[in-house]
């Protein structure tokens, strides 16, 4: 399949079907910017916390994502009823017991999102959650991740105090979050952000769930925008190392994925990076149940970036070339650069 076709597919948040050719690897990164700069990052990382200088980079050459022990997946639901109420749960456990939350929680190994999402809703209120879309993904460094989904309820009955238990200890409806005890107040742009959704749907993408394609690694693939002067046609960026492909690389799980995007751009564009802005995420890819192994815990995550130069001024990397756009795909991916049209990615610091 060629590249338009699987830019359709990602587009309407499915999973890509072209192979997975890394184009920037964790070795590769360690090679180019150097042992120390990756080694000192690491050393302050709870991933190898107890591993001695000399064998840290090689460990994160090889790194390899496994739930809950080398990466950690965070799944949340934000849930309004029909008057605009938010689903809240009241914390058991004794760390933060009494405080409210959004119902959320770890995702378990073997779990897909979709399905870990509706479980942590029930599990937490007694509640039976249909997810609609993905609004949010959340990373803070590149191994800790928080998928936020909006939807509705479809059953089950909401958890009173007589039904307490050690998920938690009761949950409601409740009208204004901001008054409650918050066990943290990092949910509210979350639910910020599904009141903005649910009030302007039309101005919103279309619903997006992650799609079902197993990795086994952290990666990151771009779909880089720009417009020729000379033509005012839409091009994207495509890499022709091994076949042509949307340019992918590994995620560096001791860093923000911020970190991750600044290096990638800098690879693509050695002479002169273009003024650009990372705009959101279209697709999610995750899929632990196609394999019986604990390698295949890994996430591709597709991001829009919007180049403001001319294509003119923007002379790619070797191994990187612009491909032009047939005017369907160019009206659709144009629709997307907008506000709201696609995923947001915050990182937290």
């Amino acid at each position: 399949m060629d590249v338009a076709n699987n830019l359709l597919l990602l587009l309407d948040g499915k999973s890509s079907t072209e192979e997975v050719h890394c184009d920037y690897t964790l070795a590769e990164q360690l090679a180019e910017f150097g042992n120390r700069c990756f080694s000192i990052f690491l050393l302050n990382s709870s991933l190898f916390a107890l591993t001695a200088p000399e064998k840290v980079d090689s460990q994160l050459a090889q790194f390899k994502p496994i739930c809950k022990k080398t990466v950690c997946y965070i799944v949340a639901a934000v849930v309004f009823n029909d008057k605009g109420d938010c689903l809240m749960m009241q914390e058991a456990k004794s760390s933060c017991a009494g405080t409210w939350y959004l119902p959320a929680g770890r995702v378990e190994p073997g779990e897909d999102l979709i399905n870990a999402v509706r479980r942590e809703v029930y599990e937490e209120t007694g509640l039976k959650f249909e997810p609609l879309t993905l609004i949010m993904v959340e990373n803070a460094e590149g191994y800790w991740y928080r998928f936020v989904f909006t939807g509705s309820i479809i059953g089950g009955k909401l958890k009173t105090t007589a039904e307490a238990d050690e998920e938690s200890l009761q949950a409601a409806w409740v009208p204004e979050v901001e008054q409650l005890n918050l066990r943290s107040r990092d949910i509210i742009p979350l639910v910020t952000k599904a009141k903005s959704y649910w009030k302007e749907t039309k101005t919103y993408h279309s619903p997006i769930l992650p799609a079902l394609r197993a990795h086994n690694k952290l990666l990151l693939r771009v779909i880089v925008l720009i417009k020729k002067q000379e033509n005012n046609r839409l091009y994207v960026l495509v890499c022709e190392k091994h076949s042509l492909h949307l340019p992918l690389c590994e995620i560096n799980p001791t860093r923000s994925i911020h970190a991750s995007i600044k290096r990638f751009v800098q690879a693509m564009f050695r002479s002169r990076i273009p003024t650009h802005k990372p705009l959101g995420l279209v697709s999610v890819e995750h899929d632990p149940r196609s394999q019986n192994t604990n390698d295949m815990d890994g996430i591709c995550l597709t991001l829009l970036i919007s180049c403001k130069e001319a294509m003119e001024q923007a002379v790619p990397s070797a191994g990187f070339r612009w491909l032009e756009l047939n005017t369907d795909l160019e009206s659709k991916l144009l629709n997307r650069v907008h506000q709201n049209k696609s995923i947001v990615l915050r990182v937290i610091h």
